[in-house]
């Protein structure tokens, strides 16, 4: 099976501390920890992105943006991807978006949207 792997210094480190606590360490082995590892890490990076996501243009933008980067996350419950969701939205929509309270990610966004072009209409 071919492998692109590039070894740098972090995995060096990582191979260093794995054979020196494992006491044999073949390559399939340290491959798959490696991979484990970094798939963590990457998935942690998509969450954090996902959290750290601020609306700064239109709903329709917004919400497109949350669902590229929400799609990819695993393991989180709908009750927590509402809640995220809720809180990358700007002040004045999240404060009302919470009050109704959505139990599902597409009333959240509908509701979001209707706040959104309400409040677009009373300026």
């Amino acid at each position: 099976m071919y492998c692109e792997f590039i070894f740098g210094p972090n995995q060096f480190v990582s191979y260093q501390w794995f054979f020196s606590h494992k006491h044999i360490v073949t390559w399939e082995i340290f491959k798959e920890e490696m991979i484990a590892h970094y798939e963590d890490t990457k998935r942690n990076t998509i969450f954090i992105q996902l959290i750290n996501l601020k609306q700064k243009g239109s709903m329709v933008e917004h919400i497109e943006d949350f669902q590229k980067l929400n799609i990819r996350v695993k393991d989180i419950t709908e009750e927590h991807r509402i809640d995220v969701f809720i809180g990358t939205l700007k002040d004045k929509i999240q404060y009302v978006v919470r009050l109704w309270e959505p139990d599902s990610m597409e009333k959240a966004f509908r509701l979001a949207r209707k706040i959104e072009s309400k409040i677009m209409a009373t300026r």
